[in-house]
């Protein structure tokens, strides 16, 4: 049996302790967002959107929003990640080890996952596949076998983790020429397996997740293109590429996007010491004297945005959120790389591992504060949600004409932001600081579930008919007398006017 290694224990400890910085907030409270509403029992989306293994793994856990466990299960995902990420990249300093679980598990990415708990371990299980393909091809001289399958479960759990795969291909392929001296040639030796891997885990996934999908009889949904993967035109590809840098620097909060708060200026800061230091080991190196080497680093640099957002480059319709780039954690996991190399005889790069180890810091510090604040905004949220929700229901039970069973139409959105708190830093999806009930349905099962109370809701068709009638339009919005009335049989909530 294989030794534990203490840099294994570190990296375990490291996760759990940070994470729990980052995100016991979310673990131990009931945070529901607007999927939550449809989810109280359920894993979210599976078969029709091409996840049909999100639904096998989530068994692991339960079909509720669990949130301790599912949360422990997620944490667990993310441990072997961080070890089979260390293990993959050779980090062995212990305090880079720590910024590696750290960064990996504070990463805005998780704490978007983290808001819609209720499939949250499926998605983290998909990321450790996503990392363990690559790492099984690397490690194992069979490894391509079982790296093929992992890549192909990852992709079918969440096939926005394809792009921890590639990302990860790409730093072994500038680790190869950057530290490990390999040429073009040897580092193309070394890397094929890993392209069969990512080539055969996404065929394997078409082709199971066609057939499947077959077998049940569902077809796969229109939402964010699913349906509609496709080589695109040069012009499309064009603008995908765009989209991608844009993408890129907004995310952190770069270029054009660079800001004066702390996310902000700290990773100014970061890809100053990112691109420096390739530039240094490129001279360090001389790999300056391999063009064609160099020229295989340069390339997977610019190609990096790409990767993150692949999706991009199959489907036009696919609109990216925080919760689908997860593989941008990995630059800091790079940079960590590169610094390990550093000699600690070298003033210069004794100095420069603080300074580095410093930004790392805050930018750990940072999102553990930023992943706090979200799950804040979604207290107050659900708060809001809450009271909205008992005091509209207060209102149709005190309607004369409503005995229980009545159905109710519930119109329009009832806005409860406030402007005063700000949105978070990079902005998440699931996380606001408005309400969760952004239709009937969810009014529905906020009274269902959290208060008790079973009601049929209205059909679409007989709410369209209704609001046509000049009753409706006559009626007051939500909260002032007279947004409820009884109107053609059914009890109509007028939360806005459109």
């Amino acid at each position: 049996m294989r030794a534990i290694k203490p840099e294994w224990k570190t990296a375990v400890l490291a996760t759990w302790i940070i994470g729990l910085f980052a995100h016991a907030y979310r673990f131990f409270n009931f945070l529901p967002t607007g999927d939550t509403m449809h989810s109280f029992f359920g894993t979210g989306a599976t078969y029709r959107s091409g996840r049909w293994f999100l639904d096998w793994a989530s068994q692991l856990s339960t079909n509720y929003e669990l949130t301790w466990m599912n949360a422990a299960l997620s944490m667990i995902y993310i441990c072997v990640a961080v070890v089979m990420l260390i293990e993959l990249l050779e980090i062995k300093n212990q305090s880079a080890i720590i910024l590696t679980a750290g960064l990996v598990v504070t990463f805005p990415a998780v704490t978007s996952t983290f808001a819609y708990m209720f499939t949250a371990d499926g998605y983290m299980m998909a990321f450790m596949l996503a990392v363990a393909g690559i790492y099984l091809t690397e490690k194992y001289k069979w490894g391509v076998i079982p790296g093929i399958l992992c890549v192909c479960l990852s992709m079918s759990t969440y096939q926005a983790y394809l792009s921890v795969s590639l990302v990860l291909v790409a730093i072994l392929c500038i680790k190869k020429v950057l530290l490990d001296d390999l040429n073009f040639i040897q580092a193309l030796q070394a890397e094929y397996t890993q392209a069969i891997t990512l080539v055969g885990g996404a065929v394997l996934n078409k082709v199971l997740t066609n057939l499947i999908n077959k077998h049940i009889g569902m077809a796969l949904t229109s939402y964010q293109g699913i349906n509609d993967v496709h080589m695109l035109t040069i012009e499309d590809n064009l603008k995908a590429i765009g989209a991608s840098w844009d993408g890129f620097k907004l995310f952190f909060e770069i270029g054009e996007w660079a800001g004066k708060n702390k996310y902000s200026q700290l990773h100014q800061l970061f890809f100053i010491l990112l691109l420096g230091f390739t530039v240094y080991f490129v001279i360090k190196k001389k790999v300056y004297k391999r063009p064609v080497a160099l020229l295989c680093v340069v390339a997977a640099y610019l190609c990096m945005p790409m990767l993150v957002y692949v999706i991009r480059f199959v489907s036009v319709k696919v609109v990216y959120h925080a919760l689908m780039v997860m593989s941008l954690s990995l630059l800091y996991v790079y940079v960590l790389m590169l610094i390990e190399h550093f000699d600690e005889d070298n003033k210069i790069e004794k100095v420069m591992r603080y300074i580095t180890m410093a930004v790392m810091c805050g930018i750990c510090y940072i999102n553990i504060l930023n992943a706090n604040y979200a799950y804040y905004q979604m207290n107050l949220s659900y708060e809001k949600s809450y009271a909205i929700a008992m005091d509209v229901l207060s209102r149709v039970e005190e309607i004369e004409e409503f005995d229980g069973t009545q159905k109710i139409a519930v119109c329009g959105f009832y806005d409860a932001s406030t402007g005063i708190i700000k949105p978070s830093k990079p902005e998440l999806v699931g996380v606001g600081n408005g309400t969760v009930l952004a239709g009937q349905e969810h009014y529905l099962a906020m009274w269902e579930y959290c208060m008790g109370r079973v009601y049929a809701g209205a059909t679409p068709e007989e709410t369209y008919e209704i609001c046509q009638t000049d009753e409706y339009q006559d009626m007051n919005v939500y909260p002032y007398a007279g947004c409820v009335k009884y109107v053609d049989g059914v009890v109509v909530v007028k939360l806005s006017e459109e």
